[in-house]
């Protein structure tokens, strides 16, 4: 297994290809075999075409797995992050981060049917489409699951500054949060979705249960575009997702001119409106939104969000069983069964009472700062810049987009022990605090028992002053 790779160029001899990991496979067709990439960083590596991180290259039946690493700061024409993989590869618990492509797919570049689920896609940059992932391969069907991408910005007229999905057939995404992404020089913010609809019901698209908050584009679709190569009687499902906070040149929200079903979705406070629907080729059908919508079901009504970035709905939202069970998931974006009450919710989450246990914290450069107070759970999501970050005794904290020089103080007088899950660091209190943070190129200031701690990565190791953290717990000395 590889433990780390980082400042390395693609020899010329590899036409280019794979700055960090070159991966080939030369078997013969019928014949089955496997990678795995675990618990691996690559990070800081170049190369001139594909694949600044990772470039794979190979057929099935073989199969690939890459599992627990971080793609970080990696550059390349097409894929900055990730090149490469088809039906067989699966990306799972995966970070890329601060990659860079000046051609296409600042994160990763998937060509045909990979599946992600549960990575995290932030602060990536594209010259061309797809700052976060883009994929661009005729009859492709890409799988996202339980995803956060957040920071990424594409420019270039093609856009889609979270993803790009172009001549795409039926793209399955859910689950997924997108938030603070840009084309700057195009349409999507969140998503640019540009595909070839079928007359096939199994190869519909379908984006459920996702959030877009805070995306913006300087053309259509501050959060999502969606455009189709052809027509067919089959609409795209678009089925209990959050749409908040984005804002576009024409459409803040969605705009599309496709074969759309827009059910189940809360479509509220985007800038200057929620949804253009061209051709009158989509149809919106229980739906809360600024401004009522013509259609079965919809209303207009302050959606009562938890608030303070937090998406959750409260007790009081109106949205709670005002949707329709035709054909909406069986679970929210937390996996909360649905209908937890007499009917399906409007929107991402289905409402429970665990769901006001959790706050939601978004910092900005203007207030860097948050404490969370003893025995709370809090997630926050920081900035690129310095925060400063005080954790109650007893708390249990996310820490999400932390990049920069951080300080983060612990007020407990506990015994604490680290280990790491990919680039994640747990460090676990005997009083009940737990904190999850990203270990950074950067170095992290994290303050227990009131002495100052190290954490970073060096050399491919994720330290804590002179301790190495890995998968099995250790005690912080």
């Amino acid at each position: 297994m590889i433990e780390s790779s980082s400042d390395c160029q693609a020899p010329l001899g590899l036409n280019g290809h794979g700055g960090g990991i070159y991966y080939r496979y030369n078997g013969f067709d019928d014949i089955e075999g496997s990678a795995i990439f675990e618990n691996t960083i690559i990070s800081g590596n170049s190369t001139y075409i594909y694949g600044g991180g990772i470039y794979l290259n190979m057929s099935t039946p073989h199969s690939c797995l890459i599992t627990g690493c971080t793609l970080s700061s990696n550059q390349a024409s097409q894929g900055g992050g990730l090149y490469g993989g088809d039906e067989n590869t699966l990306v799972y618990n995966t970070i890329f981060e601060n990659n860079y492509a000046t051609g296409y797919g600042g994160g990763g570049i998937n060509k045909s049917n990979s599946v992600f689920m549960d990575c995290k896609i932030r602060n990536n940059t594209s010259d061309g489409g797809g700052g976060g992932l883009y994929s661009s391969w005729a009859g492709s069907n890409p799988q996202l699951i339980n995803c956060e991408f957040s920071g990424n910005i594409a420019y270039g007229y093609t856009g889609g500054g979270g993803i790009c999905l172009n001549n795409c057939a039926s793209p399955k995404i859910m689950g997924c949060e997108f938030y603070n992404n840009s084309a700057m020089d195009g349409k999507g913010g969140g998503i640019s979705l540009h595909y070839h609809a079928y007359s096939d019901e199994e190869k519909r698209g379908e984006i459920i249960n996702c959030i877009f908050a805070d995306n913006y584009a300087s053309e259509e679709g501050g959060a999502i575009l969606f455009e189709t190569y052809c027509s067919t009687e089959i609409p795209f499902y678009f089925i209990n997702n959050t749409i908040t906070q984005n804002s576009g040149f024409d459409s803040g929200g969605i705009y599309s001119s496709s074969e759309l079903s827009v059910q189940n979705s809360i479509v509220y406070y985007n800038s200057p409106n929620d949804i253009i629907g061209d051709n009158g080729l989509t149809t919106i059908s229980y739906c809360n939104t600024t401004e009522l919508m013509e259609g079965e079901g919809n209303m207009s009504e302050l959606p009562e969000f938890i608030g303070n970035g937090d998406f959750h709905l409260s007790w009081n939202s109106p949205c709670i069983d005002r949707g329709t069970m035709l054909n909406a998931p069986d679970s929210d974006i937390d996996g909360d069964k649905r209908p937890e009450g007499e009917g399906i919710d409007i929107g991402a989450d289905e409402f429970v009472d665990s769901d006001s246990q959790e706050t939601i914290i978004i910092l900005t450069d203007a207030s860097p700062n948050a404490t969370v107070e003893a025995d709370s759970i809090a997630k926050i999501y920081g900035t690129n810049g310095a925060n400063n970050i005080i954790v109650g005794s007893g708390a249990d904290v996310e820490l999400i987009n932390f990049p920069g020089e951080n300080s983060i103080i612990i007020q407990s007088q506990s015994s604490f022990s680290a280990y790491r899950t990919g680039a994640m660091i747990i460090l676990d209190g005997s009083d009940g605090t737990k904190i999850k943070l990203p270990a950074t190129m950067t170095q992290q200031s994290i303050i227990i028992n009131d002495v100052e701690k190290i954490l970073a990565i060096d050399s491919g190791c994720i330290m804590i002053n002179d301790q190495i953290v890995n998968l099995d717990s250790v005690a912080i000395e």
